[in-house]
């Protein structure tokens, strides 16, 4: 929808686990915060402009990311501003690097959580489309 200019509508696309909530919501309540339901739902507007357009990582890069980044081995880290869940060991980025794929939660607006962003922490090229000789 976003590449047609149209706004997404907001999807869930799913839950934390029971391990990462009690951590997200540990935290939370540190700070002050209401505590999280563990739903995560997607719009993609900041991951699609982020990601595809401005790095020049496919949608299927991207799809990847959020695979492995929402999977039940992730683990919450401590950040000073967003909520971040990090995979635990490297995969291959499929343009030579080993990366850490972290998925970035808002989660300041309700109990619910975004998938607000991803990123391939380690990618060194960040400019896939150098790679395929694209502008």
């Amino acid at each position: 929808m976003i590449k047609r200019g149209k706004r997404p509508s907001r999807i869930t696309i799913g839950h934390l686990t029971e391990y990462q909530l009690a951590e997200v919501n540990a935290e939370r309540k540190k700070c002050g915060f209401v505590p999280l339901s563990g739903e995560i739902y997607f719009v993609g507007t900041h991951l699609y402009d982020s990601r595809i357009t401005k790095d020049g990582y496919t949608e299927d890069d991207v799809l990847k990311m959020i695979q492995v980044a929402m999977s039940e081995d992730c683990r919450f880290i401590r950040t000073q501003k967003m909520t971040v869940l990090q995979t635990p060991g490297h995969r291959e980025s499929g343009y030579g690097c080993l990366v850490r794929d972290e998925l970035t939660l808002e989660c300041s607006a309700s109990p619910l959580a975004e998938l607000y962003s991803v990123v391939p922490r380690g990618d060194m090229n960040h400019k896939p489309n150098k790679l395929r000789g694209l502008p």
